[in-house]
């Protein structure tokens, strides 16, 4: 059963048809090496599954970090 919102962004999960969208559904390996397995999968929306994908802990901490600091561009 999907649950009706993403558990890491909170935003309502929505059937799509076609392209995934930010609100799709997507299954999260929760240790990837043990792959698709009962109990080693969730439901997250595309969106977070997109921004956990390659970043490592240490890259969305430090990405955190710097965003919490108030450091904006400057044109």
């Amino acid at each position: 059963m999907l649950p009706d919102a993403c558990p890491v962004l909170g935003i309502k999960l929505m059937n799509n048809r076609g392209k995934a969208k930010d609100n799709s559904p997507s299954v999260d390996r929760i240790a990837p090496s043990l792959g698709y397995t009962k109990g080693n999968v969730c439901i997250i929306s595309h969106r977070a599954n997109m921004l956990k994908n390659s970043a490592s802990v240490a890259e969305l901490e430090a990405i955190l970090k710097y965003v919490k600091s108030g450091v904006r561009a400057r044109g």
